[in-house]
């Protein structure tokens, strides 16, 4: 028959990482205000349920940080989505994928509304 198999509720794993990532991971949870362990978790249930996005969109009145405004701005978000609607999708946040010039790079998370209209494209992260 055999020995009776313990059934776990969770389990820990332990991954190397670079020093370089170690720390960047220590700062985001310092930053989120949760433990290494929790913000791991989170980021790790996350990207299984897929419920991350990536969406690429027009930013026509995007001028912060710069002394003149650039015009139309192409920007990407990956981040939650936190509410969708027919006119708009608002996510939690952002990047810019080309830095305008002089721009001065924003800091921690921001949220976003986006109308459909200035969407480019718009996918899911993760596996699900």
């Amino acid at each position: 028959m055999g020995r009776a198999r313990k059934n776990f509720d969770s389990f820990t794993i332990a991954v190397p990482v670079k020093r370089g990532l170690w720390e960047r991971i220590r700062q985001a949870a310092k930053s989120e205000k949760v433990s290494i362990s929790e913000l791991m978790r989170q980021l790790a249930e996350s990207y299984l349920d897929g419920s991350q996005v990536m969406i690429e969109y027009w930013d026509s009145v995007h001028f912060k940080n710069l002394q003149k405004p650039p015009g139309l701005a192409r920007r990407r978000c990956v981040g939650w989505i936190v509410e969708e609607t027919s006119d708009c999708v608002k996510i939690l946040s952002d990047m810019p994928v080309e830095r305008l010039p002089g721009e001065i790079a924003a800091l921690g998370s921001e949220g976003y509304s986006i109308s459909r209209a200035d969407i480019i494209r718009m996918q899911r992260v993760g596996c699900a």
